[in-house]
């Protein structure tokens, strides 16, 4: 008994300092309560409303050969929905965890749940979600060659992660009348609204 008295606050310290690693497969990076029940009596349950993913984020800790799976919600027993890995840059997320987990929107726009573990909150800077003019004039693509594609961005600028692509067979879209610094607005083949390089852009109504 005096022995395990010494051993768990030892095993306890360095869990918190990191130190102590659950193995997994190679492929994935989700280190997080060690069974469903836990999650469950800790108390973290999925918002009945979405939150505001205002704040921003980068991976940590997780090899460029591998991802980071993010869960329909905040534990294990929850289905993976998408991954994020060290090339998705920066992504929106809570600003607040709920218990060990935060909230964020994966690299093709799904929200879902990560592990507070393998991510890291970031200054706010420039990359901060950006709020979108009306779409209200419509677009071609321009100086874009059949083959290739135009990158669709979170915010107007190329340090912003891309949400989305244009093609010259999508033909007319939907963006914004105005630029903002060389970028316009608009909405994606996928759906999902964001800002294109303008120089890219011809304005057809």
């Amino acid at each position: 008994m005096r022995i395990a008295k010494r051993i768990i606050p030892a095993l306890t310290a360095c869990a918190a300092a990191g130190w102590l690693v659950i193995a997994g497969p190679p492929a994935q990076a989700d280190i997080v309560h060690p069974d469903p029940e836990t999650a469950k009596a800790s108390g973290i349950l999925v918002p009945a409303q979405p939150s505001a993913l205002s704040c921003t984020y980068k991976v940590r800790k997780v090899r460029k050969s591998s991802f980071l799976n993010v869960r329909k919600g905040p534990g294990l027993k929850y289905r993976p929905v998408g991954r994020l890995t060290v090339d998705s840059g920066r992504f929106a997320g809570a600003c607040s965890p709920s218990g060990h987990w935060v909230e964020v929107e994966s690299g093709d726009g799904e929200r879902g749940w990560v592990h507070a573990h393998y991510v890291r909150k970031l200054a706010p800077t420039a990359d901060a979600p950006s709020i979108l003019p009306d779409l209200s004039c419509a677009y071609r693509l321009k100086h874009v060659r059949k083959s290739s594609f135009l990158n669709v961005r979170k915010g107007p600028g190329l340090h912003h992660r891309r949400i989305g692509r244009l093609r010259v067979s999508d033909g007319r879209f939907l963006g914004a009348c105005d630029s903002t610094h060389g970028w316009t607005a608009v909405k994606a083949a996928n759906g999902r609204s964001g800002w294109a390089f303008t120089h890219y852009l011809r304005r057809v109504a």
